[in-house]
């Protein structure tokens, strides 16, 4: 069953913490005379060495500052190390490594394959040869690869994990036999429980306002959708569509609340893999109280591609978004920012090397309160 939800007049208690982190934050900001800009991680497929093929490939975060500058970069294991198992990645899977921040801040995490570097067409494995993986990544560098799904997403991709502090994951992909959807199951587990089955294919999932959010390219549920009510963690849940908004090969998704008329989230962004030509780039929506409406889609400084990863934060009166475009090998991290007047120009500030491709973007250890703006007084 799926419903339309306008995501804007539902209020959660646990937004009083919110609230105050993006005080602190804006406090922070005012005492330093600018904004503060948040590092990024891009999810970086391929050792350098192979070209890449559907075959396992080697996967690491590299952390970059906002100017591009890399800063940091840490591998996923590919050998079994005790209870941590490896985290490879399909090479030219395109839907693969949603990778997002913890709720709390305290972790990047993201979802892969038991397969070592090289393993055959590991996206169509059967999951009880090759487990899907959860990993947790924390800002000193540390890995934990010990949950483990050994029958979702069956002969098919994993898309992403999303947390709120680590100790348990809401997990996106597709599979066969009806085997996809979302799945929740704790941290250090082995198995899992899918509480979303249809749509079967779901390629990212994220938290907002406390409510977990995810996006389809699944006819009828094209658009982006919130799952149950709040963050479910049992069975049969449905969707939510948000109501107004389709949209054709959505993946990344940005929310904030920036009105003072409309209660709740009002502002979207979302990525769009679609050539330029065929509406593709990043969207900008926002929702007037009782429908969404697309206001416009930056194009500026794309070329002909699309998008795929996508991250924002506030700085200021501005928004300043991250994306990855869509190029197949060396593609790009671009950089826009969005003052609500002058369409942005996408600035490039880092290219993916030669055999390896940048899947997604996500903020660096930075828990996503400054992804929900109370313009509204803080109410």
């Amino acid at each position: 069953m799926q419903a339309n939800d306008g995501a804007g007049g539902e209020r959660m208690s646990y937004r009083v913490d919110v609230k105050r982190r993006v005080l602190a934050w804006a406090i922070a900001a005012a005492c330093s005379g600018s904004a503060i800009a948040s590092d990024v991680v891009v999810c970086r497929v391929g050792s350098g060495v192979a070209t890449l093929t559907t075959a396992a490939a080697a996967v690491s975060l590299e952390r970059h500052a906002s100017d591009g500058l890399l800063v940091q970069t840490i591998a996923l294991p590919t050998t079994v190390s005790g209870s941590n198992r490896r985290l490879t990645l399909g090479g030219t899977k395109k839907g693969e490594c949603a990778l997002v921040v913890s709720s709390d801040g305290n972790y990047l995490t993201l979802a892969g394959y038991d397969a070592a570097p090289g393993t055959a067409s590991v996206s169509s494995s059967a999951t009880a040869m090759v487990n899907r993986i959860v990993a947790r990544v924390d800002a000193a560098g540390n890995v934990d690869t010990t949950t483990r799904l050994n029958s979702a997403f069956d002969m098919a991709s994993v898309g992403g994990a999303v947390s709120v502090d680590g100790s348990g994951f809401w997990v996106s992909g597709d599979g066969a036999s009806g085997l996809g959807g979302v799945w929740y199951l704790a941290h250090g587990a082995t198995g899992g429980l899918q509480i979303l089955a249809n749509p079967n294919d779901v390629r990212t999932v994220n938290i907002a306002s406390g409510r977990l959010f995810a996006t389809t390219n699944t006819p009828t549920f094209t658009s982006i959708f919130s799952v149950g009510t709040g963050l479910p963690k049992t069975a049969g849940q449905s969707t939510n569509l948000l109501y107004g908004l389709p949209i054709w090969q959505p993946y990344g998704f940005a929310f904030f609340d920036r009105s003072r008329s409309v209660g709740g989230l009002d502002t979207l962004y979302v990525a769009n893999e679609s050539t330029i030509a065929a509406g593709g780039g990043i969207q900008k929506w926002k929702f007037d109280g009782s429908i969404w409406y697309l206001v416009t889609t930056f194009t500026d400084g794309l070329g002909t591609t699309g998008v795929r990863g996508l991250v924002a934060e506030a700085q200021g009166a501005n928004i300043v978004l991250y994306a990855t475009t869509v190029e197949p090998s060396g593609n790009k991290l671009v950089r826009l920012v969005d003052d609500d007047n002058t369409p942005p120009t996408a600035t490039v500030i880092a290219t993916a090397a030669a055999n390896t491709v940048y899947r997604s973007v996500a903020l660096a250890w930075v828990a996503p309160a400054a992804d929900v703006i109370f313009t509204d007084a803080f109410e």
